[in-house]
């Protein structure tokens, strides 16, 4: 991992207890009443794709700064890349992921499934009872066929095509389900738009509203009117969101020190950082990093 990097969580960090199961390396199912990853307790950048169901209970997940309440009958999709942090999950919470390797798709092409590409605008739907009964069946039949074939010679190719399958069963789902895109984003809309693009890419270097509205061709006083309008988070707030969700990774999934994530994150001191973090959390970096 580059040192300006946020960490990334891969499917081998998920599958240390089971490291001599080949197709495990590939292909992980999960049963999140259970918490069997402590890992996503943290924010992180995935490096597999994952399919959840919420079964029962709540949930609230923030997908690469924009928040998502997840209830009953939700289902979610992460791509790699991804960056992802857990908010809140109440206590009567049941779901289902299923997590794989994009080269686990026959020519590891998501292209094949158009339904990948509208992801990035909404990774989360929900379905009706008998949509989450269908997929649930599938995944149900996915699973057992994954455990009782340990023997068969040809078990990763017929899991392979299994898993394409399930894919476009969820897919067609998907397609049915997806919100209506209004015809025609607004200006200022597209503004709000492409100022958080911009975000994701500069916050680490980047945290002046003159520099994004630069970029933009804006005025900073037209930008920070128009965010706060639409988004009613300031330029600041937005900026600050992603440079406190990235702290928190490196605090805990990595072994950089405060003195290294400072200078990634270009702080002019390690106290600076500090009294950032502890501004934004209510924590010092290192109670954060030892919570």
């Amino acid at each position: 991992m580059k040192k300006d990097e946020l960490p990334v969580v891969s499917l081998a960090q998920l599958n240390e207890g089971d490291a001599e199961n080949m197709l495990a390396q590939k292909l992980i199912f999960s049963d999140e009443k259970q918490n069997e990853f402590q890992i996503f307790k943290n924010p992180l950048r995935l490096d597999f794709i994952t399919v959840g169901f919420c079964l029962q209970g709540e949930a609230k997940v923030e997908i690469n700064l924009q928040s998502y309440d997840i209830r009953k009958n939700d289902i979610i999709f992460l791509l790699p890349g991804y960056i992802v942090q857990p908010l809140a999950k109440s206590d009567d919470f049941v779901g289902k992921s299923l997590f794989f390797d994009p080269d686990f798709i026959e020519s590891g092409d998501v292209r094949r499934f158009p339904v990948f590409l509208e992801i990035k605008e909404f990774p989360c739907i929900s379905l009706s009872d008998d949509e989450i009964a269908i997929v649930l069946e599938f995944y149900s039949f996915l699973r057992k066929q994954y455990n009782s074939r340990i023997d068969q010679i040809y078990r990763k190719e017929i899991m392979k095509k299994l898993l394409m399958a399930f894919l476009y069963e969820v897919g067609a789902i998907f397609q049915n389900n997806k919100p209506v895109e209004p015809s025609k984003m607004s200006r200022k809309e597209e503004i709000l738009k492409s100022f958080i693009r911009l975000v994701s890419i500069h916050y680490r270097k980047e945290r002046s509203v003159s520099f994004y509205a630069g970029q933009l061709c804006l005025t900073p006083k037209y930008l920070s009117t128009t965010v706060k309008e639409i988004s009613h988070k300031t330029v600041v707030e937005w900026i600050n969101a992603a440079v406190v969700l990235e702290s928190k990774a490196l605090l805990r999934s990595s072994q950089m020190t405060v003195q290294q994530i400072a200078d990634v994150l270009n702080f002019p001191n390690p106290s600076f950082f500090g009294r950032f973090f502890k501004r934004h959390t209510g924590m010092t970096p290192k109670e954060y990093k030892n919570s």
